[in-house]
């Protein structure tokens, strides 16, 4: 009987864990192109940085960035300015029960640059400190991808900042970031099938250098040998991160391709000395 609680409780915890996880993902806005986002994300931060140095910690109310058409974009920004620690965010929409009047003022700061009065009336019926409003451009060419914000910031004694951000990218490989996305577009299951191709090949592919080494019987030699091959597995491990851990899982991925890699290549050398006997 007992078992059978558990089973339960164990079943409903993780039913329970999946719906959070559900609601958590189906309250995001749909993603846009990773060019797109990691300049957003970029730019966000940058944003987070100016604003803190006007305004050290508080309640923001903010506005949803104009020009804003999935709703994506202000989700990014209010994600980077919550997770700084810094700041209560939150995103002005009409809600059942406001005084009309306060419904009025919402409709505005929708539409248009609040006067001072009307951002004053409208900070203390929320009781927050400050009212952040932004628009964004987007510039896409053939050439370079960008985006621009303007972010405006009133408090109770009126405008306070105002703060302009750009971020863009080159459409080359030279451009590091661009090259970032180019990887990081492919699926995890074809970077995998890369890494495995690469790896599996590279100590092959090179068999007359090895060779060469081995028959030199020096373990400082075979030493470096083994460093270089698990050094260029590694790198193009890195290569295959798309040029940085973006992301706790892209780290969970390097450190575990670090053995990997280096027992492999070891096991290759190690046939390969043995057939030249």
């Amino acid at each position: 009987m007992i078992k059978w609680v558990f089973v339960a409780a164990a079943l409903g915890a993780g039913g329970m864990g999946v719906y959070l996880l559900w609601r958590h993902l189906s309250c995001r806005p749909p993603a846009l192109p990773l060019y797109d986002e990691v300049l957003i994300e970029s730019a966000a931060h940058k944003l987070q940085q100016s604003l803190s140095k006007k305004i050290p910690s508080g309640r923001l109310l903010m506005l949803p960035v104009r020009g804003d058409g999935t709703g994506r974009i202000t989700y990014l920004i209010r994600d980077a300015l919550t997770t700084s620690g810094r700041f209560d965010v939150v995103v002005l929409k009409e809600e059942k029960g406001d005084d009309p009047s306060v419904g009025g003022l919402l409709k505005a700061a929708l539409k248009r640059l609040l006067e001072p009065k009307e951002t004053k009336a409208l900070l203390e019926s929320r009781n927050a400190d400050a009212l952040l409003s932004l628009t964004t451009r987007k510039t896409n060419t053939p050439d370079r991808l960008g985006y621009s914000f303007t972010a405006f910031v009133d408090t109770r004694k009126g405008r306070v900042a105002t703060v302009s951000v750009q971020e863009a990218m080159e459409k080359s490989v030279f451009d590091l970031r661009f090259l970032s996305c180019a990887i990081r577009s492919h699926s995890v299951i074809l970077r995998l099938f890369y890494f495995i191709i690469f790896v599996g090949l590279l100590p092959w592919t090179l068999y007359k250098v090895c060779e060469r080494v081995l028959a030199l019987e020096r373990n400082l030699y075979n030493g470096l040998l083994l460093c270089g091959l698990t050094a260029a597995g590694l790198l193009w491990t890195f290569f295959l991160l798309g040029l940085g851990f973006h992301s706790f899982f892209a780290t969970v991925a390097f450190l575990l391709a670090l053995p990997v890699v280096l027992f492999y290549n070891w096991w290759a050398l190690d046939v390969m000395e043995r057939m030249k006997r």
